[in-house]
């Protein structure tokens, strides 16, 4: 399984200059392609770390978009409010269409679903950073969330 990684440069509201959303699609759904997917993410993510830190950096965020099933992977600030200039997207097409409101009987059913989905991504992303020792190597906090910064855990 490979991604097909894609630049888009745009505006950098945080900072002065500009910034790099570096996109891929996946339209996978299956356990195992989407663990290799996650990892070919946080890969990505790592291999632009040299070019990310600044002194004010701190975490490695990792952000899931249960509603459009997207995982966005960027350096940030202890205040997570001052983003790197390089941002890691993958969109879950294939997921994004099989979670869907209308594929279950009510939204509570949906929201269980979509918070279980969340923390096997969760544990999918610490599992592979343990393993990760091109991550290792930079004094980086990993943290995720599945909401908003304020709720984001340690990895």
């Amino acid at each position: 399984m490979n991604l097909n990684w894609k630049e888009n440069k745009g505006a950098n509201s945080q900072a002065a200059g500009e910034h790099v959303s570096h996109y891929a699609e996946c339209g996978e759904t299956a356990e195992d392609h989407m663990k290799i997917a996650i990892a070919l993410c946080v890969e990505k993510a790592v291999s632009l770390l040299d070019i990310n830190l600044k002194d004010e950096s701190m975490y490695l965020m990792f952000e899931w978009d249960s509603t459009d099933s997207e995982l966005t992977i960027v350096v940030t600030d202890q205040t997570k409010q001052r983003d790197s200039d390089n941002i890691v997207k993958c969109h879950f097409s294939a997921l994004n269409k099989t979670m869907s409101l209308d594929n279950f009987k009510s939204e509570a059913e949906w929201k269980a679903h979509v918070n279980e989905y969340a923390e096997d991504v969760d544990f999918w992303i610490r599992d592979y950073l343990t393993t990760c020792t091109s991550f290792l190597k930079y004094s980086l906090i990993a943290a995720f969330h599945s909401g908003n910064r304020s709720t984001s855990k340690l990895l």
